[in-house]
């Protein structure tokens, strides 16, 4: 299982190469897109319920089948294939090394609460093939049925590989998302002038530095993949703006569409991601093939969670709790919005999440970039994004002071590395420069 893991992430990693970013970033992308593979076939094995054996030779059957029809492809890009590593990525690889001990102090074996109740737990039910759905038919509730199975299903994959339910497997895939986040915005800020290659070693490393994103990152929930599938797609949907790159287009909403068998709330970047496409390059001619090869991308992942919510998962407690009439009166409740405005400021002072935001920020206006802020697309989308997370809080069912205690510091760790990644790039941006972060 192991081998058949490396195999499909070398295969992705093969197929992404043909989009123009940097190694480290496709490298990324590769695993995570893999990560997503096996947990998707990993449940698909669940529901036709066959021999493990069977499993593999599916498995092994499909990678040399795709081998086989795309060698010369896969030829040319290692023929070409080159690992240039600059002086200043020496500089951020040695000095995220270093921080190594940081991380240490927010680790914990099974992770936060969150991730031994929910996550690891559903983790341990997809490992036993035949009890896996029982906590989906028990009186579970407080797990979280619900949620998608992203992470759960990945983490048992791993474990059959191994032969046992071990700690190890969610620590280090946690380490993965962790690292890869500074990494990914390093990899792909602009880095031509002095200027910017300090801006692209120091402003990812502000997030190691910061307690509340470690902590969370390293809690073994599935926030922490949410953050980089969001960060991802913006990377590719931001390389497709700025060169007009079909395969960044299809890649971008694959990712887009990939998160939602990640975490509920994805459906809101999913709808954002697709409003700003539509509104920016819904009628251009030149990419209506692009639509429609983003399009088959797009159904084959949306089926997944769309399967798993209509015929196993049972309502979420949210949807079920909501009337239309008292989701009118929220809607108009002032007071709400104050209150959600508060508590959001004090988080965002608390966590020190407003110093990795303000730096970039003030470099924007200092530069004269604030109009790019607006136009950008992929701000577009955040800003979109922000909307629809604030407005969850404005009309929620729960009690709305305990569900911005036990949830806002996860939306904001699921935005910020992507409001970072914006930010910083738009900061090192030239006045004349296309409104994309190039």
């Amino acid at each position: 299982m192991m081998f058949s893991f490396l195999a499909i992430t070398l295969i992705c990693f093969f197929e992404i190469r043909r989009v123009s970013i940097s190694f480290f970033t496709i490298a990324i992308a590769a695993v995570f897109i893999a990560i997503y593979i096996v947990s998707a076939l990993y449940f698909i094995w669940l529901l036709l319920a066959v021999s493990i054996i069977y499993f593999h030779v599916f498995i092994l059957i499909s990678i040399g089948l795709v081998t086989f029809l795309r060698i010369e492809k896969y030829k040319s890009v290692i023929h070409n294939l080159s690992v240039s590593v600059s002086f200043s990525s020496l500089i951020f690889f040695a000095l995220l090394i270093g921080f190594m001990p940081k991380f240490s102090a927010h680790i914990s074996m099974w992770g936060r609460w969150d991730a031994i109740a929910i996550w690891n737990l559903h983790a341990k039910f997809l490992f036993s093939e035949n009890s896996w759905s029982d906590y989906l038919l028990s009186n579970m509730e407080w797990s979280h049925p619900d949620y998608p199975l992203f992470l759960p299903a990945s983490i048992a994959y791993f474990w059959k590989a191994i032969g046992n339910i071990s700690a190890t497997v969610p620590f280090l895939i946690s380490l993965f998302f962790t690292f890869s986040i500074p990494i990914v915005l390093h990899d792909s800020l602009p880095q031509k002038s002095l200027f910017q290659k300090l801006l692209a070693i120091f402003l990812p490393l502000l997030l190691c530095y910061n307690d509340t994103y470690l902590k969370w990152m390293l809690s073994q929930m599935a926030d922490a993949p949410l953050a980089l599938g969001i960060l991802l797609a913006l990377v590719y949907f931001n390389q497709f703006f700025r060169n007009k790159s079909t395969q960044a287009l299809i890649l971008a909403s694959f990712i887009a569409f990939v998160i939602l068998w990640i975490k509920n709330e994805a459906l809101l970047f999913t709808l954002s991601f697709m409003a700003i496409l539509i509104i920016h390059r819904y009628f251009s001619f030149q990419f209506r093939r692009g639509y429609f090869i983003s399009t088959i991308f797009i159904l084959l992942s949306f089926f997944l969670p769309l399967y798993f919510k209509l015929h196993f998962a049972p309502q979420n407690d949210l949807y079920v709790a909501t009337s239309f009439e008292a989701f009118i009166l929220k809607l108009f409740d002032a007071t709400r919005y104050k209150v959600i405005g508060n508590y959001g400021l004090q988080t965002l002072i608390e966590s020190q999440f407003w110093l990795l935001l303000f730096i970039p920020f003030l470099i924007i206006v200092f530069r004269s970039n604030l109009f790019t802020l607006i136009k950008l697309p992929t701000a577009q989308l955040l800003l979109l994004l922000t909307i629809f997370y604030f407005f969850i809080y404005v009309v929620t069912p729960k009690d709305l002071n305990w569900h911005l205690e036990t949830s806002l510091i996860r939306l904001l760790v699921q935005i910020i590395p992507a409001w970072l990644f914006v930010l910083s790039g738009i900061s090192l941006l030239q006045k004349d420069k296309q409104q994309v972060i190039s």
